[in-house]
């Protein structure tokens, strides 16, 4: 065996992630049957990066992608048959994305790739039980452009990769006013490919390691529906891989005119 020499320095670090969004969400109803939503959110991020000798913190407040969309109830439901529901979303890129950071102090609060998002949903009633699942695809458009990440190069083409996303739930009436429910939520992304017309060398080209997510959560919440066409929506997600966030808390409370 040889002896291992190291020239250099090794550090270890970790890097801790907050981000609050909180994001208005407006329904028109066009139809009994068909509505158009539009979400408008905004994004506080905060980076800890916890270093052998120092700690980093890096805080950001900026308008995120906005996203617009229409849901259609494709199919009542009848006899053994579930309720259908069909939705399509278009994600801008009105957020601050990756490569428009020009200071180390400034986080990403955008995606920077125009996306679209096609979801089924199945819906069953047993009173008093609700069963749902869902199945979803996320088309993520490539983007080009003169980006300088990971060096400067021209006409580099950066495919984010696409999403595929399921999941299965229900929800439990324990009085007329409060339900609980409990809902499991898979999601995968490919990984991004990088191209371009010849600036780059061959072997930065393709596949970019670490982008493949394999995000398993488990949904847990509380419907409370404290007056007439008012409640509030209250849900913790808990990680089940080392891609999913560890904990994530959504609050919604609806006002219908």
């Amino acid at each position: 065996m040889l002896p291992a020499v190291f020239v250099g320095t090794i550090e270890t670090g970790s890097v801790d992630r907050t981000i609050l969004e909180p994001s208005l969400t407006t329904r028109l109803g066009l139809f009994d049957w068909l509505q158009l939503e539009a979400i408008f959110p905004w994004r506080y991020s905060n980076e800890r990066h916890s270093l052998t000798n120092e700690e980093i913190t890096i805080d950001d407040t900026a308008f995120g992608d906005i996203e617009a969309g229409l849901s259609a109830q494709l199919m009542k439901e009848k006899g053994p048959w579930p309720a259908l529901v069909g939705a399509v979303r278009v994600r801008t890129t009105t957020g601050q994305d990756l490569f428009d950071i020009d200071s180390p102090d400034e986080l990403p609060t955008g995606s920077g790739f125009w996306g679209v998002r096609g979801i089924l949903s199945a819906i069953k009633v047993r009173d008093p039980i609700v069963i749902f699942g869902n199945i979803g695809y996320t088309y993520n458009i490539p983007r080009t452009g003169d980006f300088g990440f990971p060096q400067p190069a021209e006409d580099v083409e950066i495919d984010p990769g696409d999403t595929i996303e399921w999941g299965l739930g229900f929800a439990y009436a324990i009085s007329p006013e409060i339900s609980l429910n409990m809902q499991y939520v898979h999601r995968l992304s490919v990984r991004s490919d990088m191209k371009d017309s010849g600036t780059l060398p061959e072997e930065q080209e393709g596949k970019l390691p670490g982008t493949y997510q394999n995000v398993p959560e488990l949904k847990l919440g509380t419907v409370w529906n404290f007056k007439k066409n008012r409640f509030i929506d209250f849900s913790v997600s808990i990680g089940l891989s080392e891609d999913a966030p560890d904990v994530t808390v959504q609050i919604g409370m609806p006002f219908r005119f």
